[in-house]
Formats: C-alpha cells, structure tokens, sequence
C-alpha cells in the first residue's frame, strides 16, 4: 500500500503503478514519462506540475485529484474515473479520454487539441477559457457544463448532450453546430 506516500520530484520512465494504492499520494512534479496507472487508486492525490506524457490512466481511480498544470500529452484515460478533478491549465494534447468520467471536474484554461472526449461524462464539467481544436465530443455527455468563453475549430459534436451547457461567448461554432446545440434547447 503506497496510500499517503510523498514521491515529489521523483523520475522513472515507463514506471507500472497498476492497481496501486496511492490514495492522498503526493506526487507533484514527478517525472514518470510512460508510465501505467492503469486501474490504480488516486483518489485526493496530487500531481500538479507533474511530467507524465504518453502514461496510461485506463479504468484509473482520479476522483479530485490535482492534476493542474500536468504534462499529459497523449495520455490515455479510457473509462477513467476523474469527478471532481482539477485538470486547470494541464497540457492535453491528443489525451483520449473516451467513456471517461469527468463530471464536475475542471478543464479550464487549456490549449485541447486532438483530443477525444468521445462517450465521456462531462456533467457540470467547467471548461472556460479553453480552446478547443480538432477535439471529439461525439456521444459526450455535456449537460449543465460551463463552456463559456470556449473557441472551437474543427469540434466534433454530432450526438452528445448539451441541456443546460453555457455557451456564452463561445466562439468558432459552425451554423452545423449551432443548429444542433439549438434542438437540445436555449444556449
């Protein structure tokens, strides 16, 4: 059991922490490029600022965890567990975060690019402030999400739910997209 464990600043690539339990675990500014959390325990952990491109995350534990300001490019999250997450400020390019579970967590303030959120939750998700490219919300679940002051270019959206999302000055929708947020009621 590794539950409350500090490994600040600590560095392994391709580090395996499968099915561990590193619950309040203090991992902020760590360097583990590579590594596996698949189905591992970090619930009210900490990892802002930590390194942690490519890692897996699959079926992972993450309920409000920090992983603000985190480098997690091309992190795989499929079927994670991220309620109540901080992921403010986080890089997340090409991050998959298919049929994960994000609600009431915080995406604000990113750059998203290529990422999929493809059957996510994203339930009273905020994620003001961010700009969002190339990414794939196809089949999300984005009801009551805040989305105010978002920029969208090449957004895929067909299928998902938005009742209730805030889109105020939300910029770059297409007519396609506009029209479709419309049959699922005021935006």
């Amino acid at each position: 059991m590794l539950s409350g464990t500090v490994f600040r600043e600590a560095s392994g690539e391709g580090a395996d922490f499968s099915w561990a339990n590193l619950e309040q675990a203090n991992l902020g500014a760590v360097n583990f490029p590579q590594a596996v959390f698949d189905g591992a325990n970090l619930r009210l952990a900490s990892l802002e600022a930590a390194n942690l491109p490519e890692s897996r995350w699959r079926r992972a534990h993450l309920e409000q965890t920090n992983l603000s300001r985190a480098c997690l490019v091309g992190a795989d999250f499929t079927a994670a567990h991220l309620p109540g997450t901080n992921l403010r400020a986080a890089e997340l390019k090409s991050a998959n975060f298919q049929q994960a579970q994000l609600y009431q967590s915080r995406l604000e303030s990113l750059n998203l690019t290529q990422a999929s959120f493809q059957g996510a939750s994203l339930v009273q998700a905020s994620l003001a402030g961010t700009s969002l490219f190339q990414v794939d919300f196809r089949e999300a679940d984005l009801r009551e999400a805040n989305l105010q002051d978002t920029v969208w270019q090449e957004v895929r959206l067909f299928g998902a739910l938005v009742a209730g999302a805030r889109f105020t000055r939300a910029r770059g929708l297409s007519a396609l997209q506009r029209r479709w947020l419309e049959t699922q009621g005021p935006f």
